[in-house]
């Protein structure tokens, strides 16, 4: 496999990295914006340029990520000064093991800070003050758990299922199933 095509396929891994980086910030700030409008009626606090600001990037980022799992060429156009056409079949076999390594990687990695908000919740639910379920309310430490179990389930579903993601992001077209052949 040649260079130009191994960094269209790290490329991809990229977009899947950042993708799935970008998700749980986006799932707590439309959480946020959600606990706000019940509370307040407003999709935005106090601060409201930076929860606009908040997510806008999180929505850029994965627009960004789309676009680096879809059209990595674009990119690769940018790294490397000539296009060639080549079979795509073991860049699917390299990215469909990077997709499932990658899993493995955010089911475990996200295990620590799906404790961590646990441990949070737990420590204010059991507090013997009374105030201790307004306060897990207001503050919405009950969808702190969602993006962390979300990402872990993302991460096992990538482990098991990852031939789905490189289905996607290698659409097969004629000429491809015919260059394989």
């Amino acid at each position: 496999m040649e260079q130009k095509h191994l960094f269209e396929t790290g490329a991809k891994l990229v977009g899947l990295y950042f993708l799935v980086q970008a998700f749980p910030y986006l799932v707590g700030s439309i959480t946020r914006a959600a606990v706000l409008i019940a509370t307040t009626g407003q999709a935005f606090g106090r601060n409201k340029l930076y929860d606009t600001l908040a997510l806008a990037s999180d929505v850029l980022l994965v627009v960004i990520s789309l676009f680096l799992l879809r059209a990595p060429q674009f990119v690769r156009w940018f790294a490397f000064e000539e296009q060639e056409d080549a079979s795509t079949s073991r860049m699917e076999q390299f990215f469909t093991v990077g997709v499932k390594l990658f899993g493995v990687l955010l089911a475990v990695g996200t295990i620590p800070s799906l404790m961590r908000a646990l441990s949070y919740f737990l420590f204010i639910a059991s507090s013997p003050r009374d105030s201790a379920d307004t306060a897990v309310r207001v503050m919405g430490s009950r969808g702190y758990f969602v993006p962390q179990l979300v990402s872990i389930m993302f991460g096992v579903l990538l482990v098991f299922r990852g031939e789905l993601l490189t289905r996607w992001a290698f659409p097969r077209t004629e000429e491809t199933d015919q260059a394989d052949r």
